[in-house]
């Protein structure tokens, strides 16, 4: 990489720190999430209008702890909310080093707009903490088990079950009804029919019994045993988590957010980018607060600048 395309690249992650002395920069970033905390802090942002409806994913990913007693990894807290006016706001915490994380939350919802009959939709991927961060802020609705999470679930088993072999008729003849029965079950969860999915993964079950009998052959045990434990695991989530399913292909049609996968996107360009992928770089609680603080607002100042502009064409 060249010093010209290297300068470009911190320029894009940091962009005060460009030509200058590592630790001026990280006083200088301490000092910058500081301010940026203390305006997030205040009570009425500018321009604030009432919004109609408001969809907010929240999620959490994990970067690297550089402390040597203490934990291996700091939990962040990630969301993305956006009104009916399409603006979006991206907001990320440690959350080791946030007293109240549910203050974000409620900060987010009422810089987008929130108000008395404002109707709030949120997602998460079925983490009891992060249900608790949404009630303690303040929203007395059931979140939404988030579709992309749910449905990689489904791709797994559907995966593993290619791998199937044979060596009877009954085996023969059970793989494509197994592989038609996990479309099956794709289809009842994407309509958010649990009775139906129930029946689906009981059949699943049914068809796999063949595959325990007279086997001579490992890789096609090992196979069955695969998907056999793929399918407990899908089997326990979804029961886990049916109290927060809806009709997904109803809300898709309706034109109305599925799930977090913006929140997933984010998770790449807020922290994996910069703090773990290839760099696995190790941090401090505060540290990483700060770098995921200054990375959210320089994204949220790069939006507000581009819907400027779209505005005044």
């Amino acid at each position: 990489m060249s010093y010209r395309v290297a300068e470009r690249l911190i320029g894009d992650l940091f962009p005060f720190a460009v030509g200058r002395a590592s630790s001026t920069t990280r006083r200088q970033l301490l000092r910058r999430a500081s301010r940026l905390a203390a305006d997030f802090g205040r009570s009425d942002p500018p321009n604030r209008d009432v919004a109609t409806s408001i969809d907010l994913g929240i999620d959490t990913t994990f970067v690297r702890s550089n402390a040597a007693d203490g934990p291996r990894h700091h939990e962040v807290l990630i969301g993305v909310g956006t009104n009916d006016r399409r603006q979006t706001l991206k907001v990320g915490t440690v959350i080791s080093a946030s007293e109240n994380p549910h203050k974000l939350i409620e900060r987010t919802l009422h810089e987008l707009g929130q108000a008395a009959a404002t109707q709030i939709t949120t997602f998460t991927d079925g983490d009891k903490m992060l249900r608790g961060f949404l009630k303690k802020a303040g929203i007395a609705e059931d979140p939404i088990l988030d579709w992309q999470h749910l449905s990689r679930r489904v791709q797994i088993a559907k995966t593993t079950a290619k791998g199937l072999g044979w060596l009877t008729n009954a085996e023969r003849r059970a793989r494509p009804l197994i592989a038609k029965t996990l479309e099956r079950l794709h289809w009842k969860l994407w309509h958010g029919d649990i009775h139906g999915a129930r029946q689906a993964m009981t059949r699943v079950f049914k068809l796999l019994e063949p595959f325990d009998i007279g086997r001579t052959r490992a890789q096609t045990v090992l196979a069955a045993k695969r998907l056999r434990t793929a399918m407990i695991k899908l089997r326990d989530y979804i029961e886990g988590q049916s109290a927060h399913l809806v009709n997904y292909g109803l809300r898709h049609l309706q034109k109305k957010s599925i799930g977090t996968s913006t929140t997933e996107g984010l998770a790449n360009t807020l922290v994996n980018q910069r703090m773990n992928k290839l760099q696995q770089m190790r941090w401090s609680a505060v540290g990483a607060h700060a770098v995921v603080t200054v990375r959210a607002h320089h994204y949220n100042s790069l939006e507000s600048a581009e819907s400027a502009q779209r505005a005044a064409a």
